[in-house]
């Protein structure tokens, strides 16, 4: 994967477990993949809709990376072109699996425990 500058990191008003740990990281993990990351600021968007009707692409472009919205590579939710292909994963998996440290001895039982309660509740 090419690295994506980051300056902003976009997630959902009223942030959940997966949201936050998606956040924590990117932040934590992410350098290298998106440089700027670690001093990105986070900002927040109604659930379901990305500021402007932009795609999560054209927000990357821009250097805002989307967790937990919008449909993009960080997004869990079923969407037009996902479907339901990542119904059993949560955006801490989907950014833990990318960062390469979803089986993280240091980790892995806070990812597992932000995947049960995003997905069972």
């Amino acid at each position: 994967m090419e690295p994506i500058p980051v300056q902003k990191i976009l997630t959902h008003e009223h942030p959940d477990l997966d949201a936050i740990m998606s956040v924590l990281l990117l932040k934590k993990f992410g350098a290298e993949l998106f440089p700027g990351v670690q001093e990105a600021e986070v900002i927040f968007s109604p659930a379901g809709t990305l500021p402007e009707g932009k795609s999560p692409r054209q927000l990357e472009k821009q250097g805002i990376i989307a967790v937990d919205i919008g449909g993009g590579r960080f997004d869990s939710h079923p969407s037009e072109t996902t479907g339901k292909a990542k119904a059993d994963r949560s955006a801490t998996d989907l950014v833990a699996e990318t960062l390469g440290v979803l089986n993280h001895p240091d980790w892995e039982e806070l990812i597992e425990f932000s995947r049960l309660h995003d997905t069972t509740g």
